[in-house]
């Protein structure tokens, strides 16, 4: 399955992609549009809601299946190294780095 996603992922118009508003919420991708019209003025919302998911998923998607792929391989190696009864110092790093979350620095207001 992930070798799936990540087809489809590859096969899609290059990001990044943008989710805009005029007459109705669409995500720019370049060269094409994909709109989503509401259907009611209550949807408008989740008109914006939608482009703005469908907007993002052109770089979360590759980043998500290079995780997966990840911690597939640090899964093998570690299942490979309890086999032997050895856990070697190098590996806990690398798990211990990958479980770790990604902090993203924080922006400057510009105000003090």
């Amino acid at each position: 399955k992930l070798d799936e996603i990540e087809a489809r992922a590859n096969a899609a118009t290059p990001g990044p992609w943008d989710a805009k508003y005029h007459h109705n919420w669409f995500v720019d991708m370049g060269s094409r549009a994909v709109s989503f019209d509401p259907i009611s003025a209550d949807d408008i919302d989740a008109a914006s809601d939608d482009a703005d998911f469908v907007a993002h998923a052109r770089e979360d998607i590759p980043y998500l299946v290079a995780r997966l792929r990840e911690a597939e391989r640090l899964l093998r190696e570690a299942y490979g190294a309890c086999q032997v009864g050895v856990m070697r110092n190098s590996l806990t790093k690398d798990i211990t780095a990958f479980l770790a979350p990604k902090r993203k620095p924080k922006k400057r207001s510009g105000k003090k």
